[in-house]
């Protein structure tokens, strides 16, 4: 009986050790607010750097990415090249890839210089990766300059604190408050990249639904999709020099080799920003190219019956965005709308790109802009919609959803 209860209280303490690694060290979502008071959140909050990315409990919100989406440091490169903006530089820890921490901040002036990292070590690894790197002579770890390509780093301890530090040392102030609500991550940007406005853009996962929007700002009224729906649907206003625009992708469940799937782009009368997948593909491949007006917008399509689709969907898209644009007011203006059923657009994305990089005249530029809107959108492919809508203030508004996924 005796040993019964020894061997009890055995796996009793062994599942107990499992649950506590699982729930410190373990892949999953696990948000939190960041410390008003640690350097990470002092980092975020001080307008010093251009760009900001804060993650708590990195190495288990990004090990939940990383089996998400298989090759992550791939992923957030092709969404970093996505959005023009600098992939976030993460040194490696020891064994780990990122730190065990309670929170981390990688922040970094414009052109990626005065990057400077800040992460909340766990004690316990602390004093192993200090003692560690004394007895290895590792400066990553006992702190120390470090020369990683043609930069060098600064590495320091201040209790569990690991800093990691190139270029010139930035004075940190405190210009806005940090955010309180518990998040999957924080991305601060100083000014605007792309359709992604200056501010504080805020990650969070509720009933089923993640959602990245700005902080502080009033999300954007939910546009509805126009009919008839495509699997994929961008709207553009217009943008400088750059013309309002839309291209959409329908599912007409045609496999025929050599021919991209059935599409069409709409443009203001003189003018066009975007081009059909693959451009003038369809002419070098013998195919007619219809062509057609409706509601101000020129149409063109790969085929007849996306010419007809598209007409049908053209004054659903005036009346989000005029062809020619009307007065300006003080009301927002849409940059960017984007809706997709992730699945069905996946299955487009792969026929696309397929086609497109055995392809030599087409650009490679071009094949690379759909090899990273192919990347972005494989660990989606069992969720039921996504959407973004982009608006230029006062005040500017951002807000990308992506629901139902399994």
């Amino acid at each position: 009986m005796r040993r019964l209860l020894r061997l009890l209280l055995v796996l009793l303490l062994l599942a107990l050790v499992a649950g506590h690694i699982f729930y410190q060290y373990g892949p999953r979502e696990r948000p939190a607010a960041p410390d008003p008071d640690g350097l990470p959140a002092r980092m975020l909050a001080s307008g010093a750097f251009e760009t900001c990315f804060w993650v708590p409990y990195p190495h288990q919100n990004l090990g939940a990415l990383a089996r998400a989406v298989g090759d992550w440091p791939a992923w957030i490169a092709a969404a970093a090249r996505s959005a023009d903006l600098p992939p976030p530089d993460l040194p490696g820890f020891g064994p780990f890839a990122v730190p065990p921490a309670r929170e981390i901040a990688v922040c970094s002036g414009a052109g990626g210089e005065n990057l400077q990292l800040a992460a909340e070590i766990y004690p316990s690894i602390a004093i192993v990766a200090k003692l560690a790197g004394r007895l290895a002579a590792n400066p990553w770890l006992a702190g120390g300059e470090v020369e990683r390509g043609r930069r060098r780093y600064r590495v320091a301890w201040s209790g569990r604190l690991w800093t990691v530090a190139a270029g010139e040392p930035v004075d940190l102030g405190w210009t806005r408050r940090v955010p309180r609500q518990k998040v999957l991550a924080i991305a601060r940007t100083e000014r605007a990249y792309s359709y992604l406005p200056p501010g504080t853009y805020l990650l969070q996962h509720a009933a089923g639904t993640f959602s990245l929007a700005l902080d502080g700002q009033p999300s954007p009224p939910p546009l509805a999709l126009p009919s008839p729906r495509p699997v994929l649907l961008a709207l553009a206003g217009a943008d400088g020099d750059k013309p309002p625009a839309a291209l959409a992708l329908f599912d007409t469940g045609s496999t025929q080799p050599l021919r991209l799937p059935a599409a069409a782009v709409f443009h203001p009368p003189g003018t066009e920003r975007w081009s059909l997948p693959g451009g003038g593909l369809e002419r070098l491949l013998g195919r007619g190219v219809p062509r057609g007006n409706a509601a101000g917008w020129v149409i063109v399509a790969t085929d007849a019956a996306s010419a007809e689709r598209a007409e049908a969907l053209a004054p659903g898209l005036a009346r989000l965005v005029p062809p020619v644009p009307a007065v300006p007011d003080q009301a927002a203006t849409l940059r960017l709308a984007l809706w997709l059923q992730p699945g069905p657009t996946l299955e487009l994305s792969r026929r696309i790109l397929g086609l497109l990089e055995n392809l030599p005249l087409v650009e490679r530029a071009k094949v690379r802009r759909w090899r990273d809107w192919h990347r972005l959108l494989e660990p989606l492919a069992g969720c039921k919609a996504a959407s973004l809508t982009s608006a230029a203030g006062p005040p500017d508004a951002f807000r990308l959803t992506i629901e139902g996924c399994r």
